[in-house]
């Protein structure tokens, strides 16, 4: 009877959702939703300062396309463990942003967002190298490769708006 239910116990754990996280992969999710949070409040930032529009549009891209949903995803797992993190109120922050005089140009805009992007991916792959659990494995692998389509049209942006400014490895255009 031992190994039928050992065997049994296995099934369970092989077929249920199991909530419990690693702490390798605490870590990352709460680093990936404090960096998508801030991510978000520097695009809304930037969108305002930006006086171009392709850089404007790439930039809503960035938020519509990667941030938002992204955010949401990586919070939904971690709330559904249980596992308290620290979130940065990001809506709060961009709802009680007023509209700042123009303090970067376009240039600095895009080229900070193609270093934080890049930043992004670093932790984004960290993340997918640490989860075990199928879902967090794919929230890591998804955002990942959601980030480099990204990074790759701010690239293409920067490349068109400066191109003397940006290597085009560095912007993901010749990656």
């Amino acid at each position: 009877m031992a190994l039928i239910d050992k065997a049994q116990a296995a099934w369970e754990r092989i077929t249920t959702d199991q909530t419990q996280l690693n702490a390798a992969e605490i870590v990352t999710l709460q680093q990936a939703v404090n960096a998508l949070e801030l991510g978000l409040v520097k695009t809304e930032f930037y969108i305002q300062q930006a006086t171009n529009n392709d850089v404007k549009e790439v930039l809503t891209d960035l938020r519509d396309d990667f941030l938002v949903g992204h955010i949401q995803k990586a919070t939904q797992i971690l709330d559904k463990a249980g596992i308290p993190y620290m979130t940065l109120n990001a809506r709060t922050r961009i709802e009680s942003m007023t509209q700042a005089p123009t303090v970067f140009t376009n240039e600095e805009v895009l080229l900070d967002t193609v270093f934080c992007i890049q930043a992004t991916l670093t932790g984004l792959q960290a993340g997918a190298v640490a989860a075990v659990r199928g879902d967090v494995r794919d929230f890591f692998i998804t955002a990942r490769d959601d980030c480099f389509k990204v990074w790759r049209n701010i690239g293409m942006t920067a490349v068109k708006v400066m191109p003397d400014v940006i290597p085009p490895r560095m912007s993901g255009v010749h990656a």
